[in-house]
């Protein structure tokens, strides 16, 4: 199942909530959930089932305005998983009590616990005091006295007991699954410029070149980069052929045009419209930067 945190326990989301599908479609990451497609389908929803009863809880309209950032998206859902203890902090509360690698957790102060996010509960009613865990390991099983600190913590670091999926592809498939993602991407944001100007879709999501740095992450990844490279490329491929004199698309609607009345708009005229262009690309840059540098201060 599913740990919902702020956002997902807003919409009718609760943990251990197992998300079945999305618009009564199968999907296969968790990042589906928050994917473009889901959060602009009309009159979306999550089939859910709750301990046996089958439930649709329903994607708010405008709900993809909540995730306007990177850290939004931790505040969403996340995989409810089985631990063991997969390190111990040196000079921690856990290495003093005998905790090592390996180890399993089975309750804290007399409270079972199985999933991460129960121990996480558990401990934060316990910071600056001191905590009864209930340790497994080969040996058997003892009650461990380990203090808590103010940030809730004993000093391990968690192993989930659940195994990845990784799928690869061959070149075929790739092309296919690679062509497919690419334009999606380019349909999802023409569903989102629509939506921007019926209100649904907030045009403080709107990022420049700051938004876009701060998109690939300090760390360098080469899949990320190159990924996300292609995907403003994509982006920007979509934004080329708006019909905006000064681009592509404003060409192609003067060729349009030309074709349909048989006579080309005159030298002053295509002279005007670029200049308009000109000042909404402009304004548009202008609007994109502020909503950046407005987002580093929120």
């Amino acid at each position: 199942g599913i740990v919902a945190y702020e956002y997902g326990e807003a919409i009718g989301l609760k943990t251990g909530d197992k998300i079945l599908d999305i618009n009564g479609e199968p999907y296969n990451s968790i990042t589906d959930l928050t994917s473009g497609s889901a959060l602009l389908s009309e009159n979306g929803y999550y089939t859910v089932d709750r301990n046996g009863e089958i439930l649709q809880i329903e994607i708010p309209r405008g709900f993809i305005n909540t995730f306007n950032s990177e850290e939004s998206f931790n505040k969403f859902v996340a995989i409810r998983f089985p631990f063991e203890v997969g390190a111990v902090d040196k000079g921690s509360g856990a290495e003093q009590a005998g905790i090592e690698a390996g180890d399993r957790i089975l309750a804290v102060n007399n409270m079972p616990v199985t999933y991460f996010d129960q121990m996480q509960s558990a401990l934060q009613t316990l910071k600056n005091q001191s905590a009864q865990i209930v340790r497994q390991r080969e040996s058997g099983m003892d009650t461990l006295t380990i203090p808590v600190t103010e940030e809730a913590r004993i000093g391990i670091a968690v192993s989930p007991l659940i195994e990845p999926v990784r799928r690869d592809y061959g070149f075929g498939e790739a092309l296919s699954k690679g062509t497919s993602r690419a334009f999606g991407v380019v349909i999802v944001n023409a569903r989102a410029l629509g939506k921007m100007f019926t209100g649904e879709v907030s045009a403080k999501n709107v990022s420049g070149p700051i938004g876009m740095a701060k998109i690939y992450g300090a760390s360098w990844d080469w899949i990320k980069f190159w990924s996300i490279t292609g995907l403003i490329s994509m982006i920007l491929a979509f934004m080329n052929l708006l019909p905006i004199p000064a681009l592509d698309g404003g060409h192609v609607m003067f060729l349009l045009y030309e074709m349909v009345s048989g006579r080309a708009p005159s030298d002053k005229f295509l002279e005007n419209a670029q200049k308009v262009g000109m000042v909404i690309l402009l304004a548009l840059m202008v609007f994109a930067i502020g909503n950046d540098i407005l987002k580093l201060f929120s």
